[in-house]
């Protein structure tokens, strides 16, 4: 088995090093080095500090004046605009001007690239920033289609599947990203996997992602979130306690009333977010 694993392994590289290949033959120098930055914020993306991700913007906005036809660039940028947007660390979280930008970078790589299954991915999590949970589950769909074991494609098809309410399929597609690429995103897995795990009930399991998180992005709210919530279902009470203390310092203002308020903006389940907030509420989240 391990043998048939190499030979496979081996000719999917071969494979691909060959049409890159042929594609960098093909491609203009505007393209190549729009590839070269874009390729350079994918990679900034993945450490999710605003430092990095504002880094990321520049180099994704010099992406885009040089090659506006590159698809790719304006799909990233969606993602790391929605950054700006979720992250209370940025000066511009939950700004309607900040979603506008996320909407539409991700319009525009999917009409720059109608067969490109991260584009979909990435259109499809914009648009539950609109509340258009069918059209986005239907872009979810198709990307999947496209490219079924992409993990960069799979991770914003599961945050999609958790906004409109298919825990399990959110949980199954995450675990099968991950698996594929371990470096994702943390927020992908403290955040979107953690969230379906709780979801489903498995706090235990919800507990563990979110201290993996944590480990690569120790300020991130979002991981943290995850970790206060399993804490107020699992314990210890002095566990939970030290995780709230912490949260609040690098949010003052987060409230489960606000938490609430943030939640129903991109999810659809509301009897989910009143779960996820009485984990929360158990923990010692202020009202």
């Amino acid at each position: 088995q391990d043998s048939l694993v190499d030979r496979i392994v081996g000719t999917v590289a071969a494979s691909l090093r060959h049409h890159e290949g042929k594609r960098a033959l093909a491609a203009s120098e505007e393209t190549l080095v729009a590839y070269d930055l874009a390729s350079r914020a994918k990679l900034l993306f993945r450490r999710n500090t605003i430092e990095s991700m504002t880094e990321a913007r520049k180099l994704l906005h010099r992406a885009n004046n040089i090659d506006p036809a590159y698809a790719p660039a304006f799909s990233i940028l969606a993602q790391v605009e929605q950054f700006f947007f979720t992250s209370r660390v940025s000066d511009e979280y939950a700004k309607p001007e900040t979603a506008k930008r996320v909407l539409e970078a991700a319009a525009r790589a999917v009409s720059l690239a109608p067969e490109n299954a991260f584009a979909h991915a990435v259109h499809g999590m914009s648009l539950r920033m609109k509340k258009d949970y069918d059209q986005a589950a239907r872009e979810a769909k198709f990307a999947r289609q496209l490219a079924p074991n992409d993990p960069e494609v799979l991770a914003p098809v599961s945050t999609i599947l958790l906004s409109v309410g298919d825990y399990q399929g959110s949980v199954d597609t995450m675990r099968l990203a991950w698996t594929l690429n371990p470096h994702l995103s943390p927020v992908f897995i403290g955040a979107v996997l953690a969230q379906g795990l709780f979801a489903l009930g498995d706090y235990d399991a919800s507990k563990t992602v979110a201290l993996d998180c944590l480990s690569k992005s120790p300020r991130d709210v979002r991981c943290l979130e995850s970790l206060v919530r399993a804490l107020g279902e699992l314990g210890p009470p002095e566990e939970a306690k030290i995780a709230v203390d912490k949260l609040l310092r690098l949010s003052p203002r987060y409230t489960i009333a606000e938490y609430i308020r943030r939640a129903s903006k991109n999810r659809r389940d509301k009897a989910a977010i009143e779960r996820w907030a009485e984990g929360l509420r158990k923990a010692g989240i202020p009202e």
